[in-house]
C-alpha cells in the first residue's frame, strides 16, 4: 500500500507596513491588559477568601510562575508571517495573569479531591467564572 503525502496548502501573507504593524502591537497589548485585568478580579474574589496558610501558598505560586513566564508576545499580521513585532509585557500584568493561573490550579485539584493547605472555594460563587450566585427567592404558596 502506498502512501500518499497530502499537499500543505502555501501559507499566504499580508504585506503590511511598520506603522499598520505597531498599531496591531499597541491593540493586541491593549486587549492582553484588558483580559488579565478580568482574569485578575475574578481571581482576587476566590484568593481574598483564604486563610492566611492558603494565601501563603498561593503567593508562592505566583512567586513561582511569574518567574518562569514569557515576558513577551509575538504579533503578526497572519500565521507564519516573519513580519512581526514583539511587544514587552509589563510584569504588572504578568503578575496578574499567575495570579488567576495560580487559583485556577488550586480550583482544579480541589475538584479532583487533592487538598492544598487549606483551599476552599468560596459559597456563592460560580465554579467556572467566579461570579456571584444569588439564591433564588422561595415562592409563596
Amino acid at each position: 500500500m502506498a502512501v500518499v503525502k497530502k499537499k500543505s496548502k502555501p501559507v499566504v501573507t499580508k504585506k503590511v507596513s511598520d506603522n499598520q504593524l505597531q498599531v496591531m502591537a499597541e491593540k493586541a497589548l491593549a486587549d492582553f491588559k484588558e483580559a488579565a485585568e478580568d482574569r485578575y478580579n475574578r481571581a482576587m474574589k476566590v484568593y481574598e477568601a483564604q486563610d492566611n496558610e492558603t494565601k501563603d501558598a498561593l503567593d508562592r505560586m505566583i512567586d513561582l510562575l511569574s518567574g518562569i513566564a514569557r515576558k513577551r508576545m509575538w504579533v503578526a499580521p497572519s500565521r507564519g508571517s516573519e513580519h512581526r513585532a514583539v511587544v514587552l509585557l509589563p510584569d504588572q500584568v504578568i503578575r496578574q495573569n499567575m495570579t488567576y493561573m495560580a487559583v485556577e490550579i488550586l480550583k482544579d485539584l480541589a475538584q479532583m479531591d487533592v487538598r492544598v493547605a487549606g483551599f476552599k472555594f468560596p459559597e456563592g460563587l460560580c465554579l467556572v467564572c467566579s461570579t456571584e450566585i444569588k439564591p433564588k427567592k422561595k415562592r409563596k404558596k
